[in-house]
């Protein structure tokens, strides 16, 4: 094609396929399509926004599981701020117990020195000041020292201890009035005011302060306290013994009649010599039994106080709180 665009190549072997002129050891260049696309240049790929928002999203999903924890460690903490706390809390339980068990400890000293309506009111006032303490105790478990397994186990301990004196104090405050008024009715002595030249006046006076004794003695021996009812049980014996030997010297008659018989004033003589032993008998048993009893209450109190169990926490405390 002599009109043409004719590309400058040197003969091909049609035969061979080669093109003269180059040495036969080359291979021959191939021709290309000029209708064949070059294949895309590589370019670097943007990352995916989904990728980049999941990354950040799980980084800031870490740094809140972070604080979050770090928090949780904080507020889980116990400081030594958190211990003082309870510290100052149970120091005011301590302050109302020791008020409370003083005053019981003195109505339950000595039964003689006190009237049947002062341990009521003494007595009912404890039970009610123990309710208060024991809503004082409650309010502790929300105290963040609380979750200490040391102080909660200390605080059931302390709060089992005031319960089982508040049941001490409210079995005492039905024990104890009744058993007062027993002491109280049995000192009397009306016979004092009897004609001391009237024997059998005097005699009929005892028996009746003894009636009356008796009959306070035997309320006394059915109360729910043992010891307080074995008191009334053994002091009311020697009581009923001695009536019955004043009932039979008021059953001589009076005194006019006894002087007019030999037969009675030597009956009536014999008889209070009799009763001057068993007088001095009841006074020694009576003596023994409040002994005995006053032993058996202040025990019983003893096993009932809560002070040590209440002391033993605020001690713990004050450990935890060194060392926090």
């Amino acid at each position: 094609m002599s009109d043409g665009y004719s590309p400058n190549i040197k003969d091909v072997d049609e035969e061979s396929g080669s093109v003269s002129g180059l040495p036969a050891d080359e291979p021959s260049p191939q021709l290309v399509d000029p209708m064949q696309p070059f294949p895309p240049v590589s370019e670097k790929k943007p990352m995916r926004k989904g990728l980049v928002a999941g990354i950040v999203g799980g980084i800031v999903a870490l740094v809140a599981i972070i604080v979050v924890i770090i928090v949780v460690v904080l507020q889980t903490r116990i400081s030594a701020t958190d211990y003082a706390t309870m510290g100052a809390h149970v120091s005011k339980i301590k302050a109302a117990y020791s008020t409370v068990a003083d005053n019981v400890a003195m109505e339950m000293e000595d039964t003689r020195y006190s009237t049947t309506d002062s341990a009521a009111d003494t007595l009912d006032s404890a039970s009610s000041d123990l309710k208060k303490i024991e809503t004082m105790s409650r309010q502790m478990e929300s105290l963040k020292a609380f979750k200490d397994t040391d102080v909660s186990t200390q605080y059931s301990a302390m709060t089992k201890k005031i319960a089982s004196y508040k049941k001490y104090v409210e079995a005492a405050s039905e024990n104890i009035p009744v058993l007062k008024k027993s002491i109280t009715v049995c000192n009397a002595d009306s016979s004092s005011d009897a004609d001391e030249d009237d024997p059998a006046a005097q005699v009929a006076a005892l028996d009746s302060d003894l009636g009356k004794c008796q009959t306070e003695l035997d309320k006394v021996a059915k109360l729910s306290d043992k010891d307080i009812a074995q008191f009334g049980t053994d002091f009311g014996k020697s009581v009923a013994s001695v009536k019955s030997t004043t009932a039979k010297m008021k059953a001589l008659g009076s005194k006019s009649t006894i002087e007019n018989s030999t037969k009675l004033v030597n009956k009536f003589n014999t008889l209070s010599s009799q009763l001057n032993k068993e007088i001095a008998s009841l006074n020694s048993v009576y003596t023994d039994s409040e002994e005995t009893l006053s032993d058996a209450i202040e025990k019983s109190e003893k096993a009932a106080d809560a002070s040590s169990a209440i002391s033993t926490m605020a001690t713990l405390l004050q450990k935890k709180q060194l060392e926090g």
